[in-house]
């Protein structure tokens, strides 16, 4: 269709029409580039931030949880000389 109206156009307004149809191609290439690298991004630090909160809740269960009895040394004797 394009290439039926391309014809009826003035020659300097076919080559616009032709121009602006390259640009939105790339146009659209470039976005889905950036798209699919955001996703990577955002996967990324997702994976991060998930190992980040699973270190930092079991270094919270580490300082709130029950506490192991404390051993006392036994003290030593002391040899008479």
């Amino acid at each position: 269709m394009l290439a039926r109206l391309e014809k009826e156009l003035p020659p300097n307004l076919a080559r616009l029409v032709r121009q602006i149809a390259k640009n939105l191609k790339e146009l659209e290439r470039q976005l889905e580039r950036q798209r699919a690298e955001g996703e990577r991004r955002l996967s990324r630090l997702e994976n991060q931030i998930r190992t980040d909160a699973a270190k930092a809740l079991r270094r919270l269960e580490k300082a709130v949880g029950p506490r192991p009895a404390s051993r006392r040394k036994k003290a030593t004797r002391r040899k008479k000389t």
